[in-house]
């Protein structure tokens, strides 16, 4: 599940979680869809996330911006 707040063209969506699977899963997903249609991506979260999301990603990392 997840909240969008919008302001002008940004928005900033929230995601709520249990598990690192879950986490993983939902934040790959978003960054995906992003991709596909050709948004800039940026993620920051603690470095030890940063890992989860890389690994899920694959290939497809390349492009993003990783912030710890």
């Amino acid at each position: 599940m997840s909240t969008v707040t919008t302001h002008g063209e940004f928005a900033h969506p929230a995601l709520f979680y249990r598990t690192e699977q879950e986490y993983t899963r939902q934040t790959v997903a978003f960054l995906r869809e992003g991709l596909a249609n050709g948004e800039p991506m940026a993620v920051a979260v603690p470095g030890p996330n940063l890992g989860l999301i890389k690994a899920g990603l694959g290939g497809d990392a390349e492009g993003i911006l990783f912030l710890d």
